[in-house]
């Protein structure tokens, strides 16, 4: 016996499921690009790391090795994790903001 679902026809849930064309690009064709995607995606703008994401990382990274370095020692094990790890963060943080300074450069020319 069919069930509801085997009816592949628009207003049917798993229809418009499968073919949602923001969920799968390759079924977009040329007249959906010209209207305005409805898909919530990330603007150039709103992936940038500022130096304030650096101090904060900074901060973070403190308020947690600080309470770990007060009541254990250097050899503890999870001493160093917390700060290596951190640094590793830090560094990291530090690359990307230098990586959208230089592109925002680079756009502004």
């Amino acid at each position: 016996m069919p069930s509801k679902n085997d009816e592949y026809r628009p207003d049917n849930p798993e229809y418009d499921y499968w073919n949602d064309k923001n969920l799968y690009p390759s079924l977009q064709h040329k007249e959906d690009y010209s209207r305005p995607q409805q898909s919530s995606s990330l603007n150039d703008s709103d992936s940038k790391v500022g130096l304030g994401s650096v101090f904060l990382t900074i901060f973070m990274w403190l308020l947690i090795f600080a309470p770990f370095a007060l009541f254990f020692t250097w050899k503890d094990w999870i001493v160093q994790v917390i700060f290596w790890g951190g640094i590793a963060i830090v560094i990291l943080v530090f690359l990307l903001w230098l990586h959208s300074a230089v592109e925002e450069e680079r756009r502004k020319k």
